[in-house]
């Protein structure tokens, strides 16, 4: 996907700015995996939270269930602290709360790349080519 839209671009531009094109074809694909990593990430650590908290208040102290919404990493040193049942609930809880964020970040990608594509489709559906549609002319005389 990131071959073809490079390529869409470099070879609208003129052969004279093909380099920049590139540069900026290249500078957004980074700057938009890190966003997408870090606002997925915080969504899906913000999900965690409150999916833990929600499920586990009252069974564990407000200090471990705070610790435990810190990372994931920690709950199983968390739980061996704990009496075995509270222990087990919270590793139970931790799991689910992790899988429920993660899914939920899932669906918030694919909708962002479905809206995406549609937008793309759309904008690319008005630029047509005489003679044809968008995607019936070769990609070099776009």
């Amino acid at each position: 996907m990131f071959t073809l839209t490079t390529d869409l671009i470099v070879s609208a531009a003129p052969p004279e700015r093909a380099g920049s094109a590139a540069g900026i074809a290249e500078t957004s694909t980074e700057l938009g995996g890190a966003l997408g990593i870090a606002l997925l990430g915080s969504l899906a650590s913000a999900l965690y939270r409150l999916d833990l908290k929600s499920s586990i208040q009252g069974v564990v102290s407000d200090t471990a269930l705070a610790e435990a919404g810190e990372a994931l990493g920690r709950v199983s040193s968390l739980a061996a602290e704990l009496p075995t049942a509270q222990g087990a609930a919270l590793v139970a809880a931790a799991q689910s709360a992790f899988g429920n964020g993660f899914q939920m970040a899932a669906l918030a990608s694919a909708a962002i790349a479905l809206g995406t594509a549609a937008a793309t489709f759309l904008v690319i559906g008005r630029q047509s080519t005489p003679g044809g549609g968008p995607f019936d002319a070769p990609i070099a005389s776009r």
